[in-house]
């Protein structure tokens, strides 16, 4: 009962933390290169710092979504037959390591 609960706030906390970063960070942005930066202005007011964050968005979630297909099949291609994955870091045959 408790780790679905357990989740779904873990799950809330990150999302929170992600908006909470990149939003610190467009509001960095906009304080070192002196443009306007609120939340309180409206778009049209504060296209710069509004357009950082959504790139700040966007990059961060390409960064986290777009490499995890093909680092599965890499470490999968790589593996040598005959090879257990934890023999293959060390580059000793399977049959030692068991």
């Amino acid at each position: 009962m408790l780790g679905p609960i357990f989740a779904i706030v873990l799950l809330d906390a990150s999302i929170i933390g992600a908006a909470a970063v990149t939003l610190s960070t467009s509001y960095a942005f906009g304080d070192v290169f002196g443009i306007k930066h609120s939340l309180h202005r409206g778009f049209q007011d504060a296209k710069q710092f509004y357009l950082s964050y959504i790139a700040m968005v966007t990059l961060a979630a390409a960064i986290v979504l777009i490499p995890s297909a093909p680092l599965g099949l890499i470490t999968t291609a790589v593996q040598a037959p005959g090879w257990s994955a934890a023999a293959q870091r060390e580059r000793v045959p399977a049959a030692v390591v068991q």
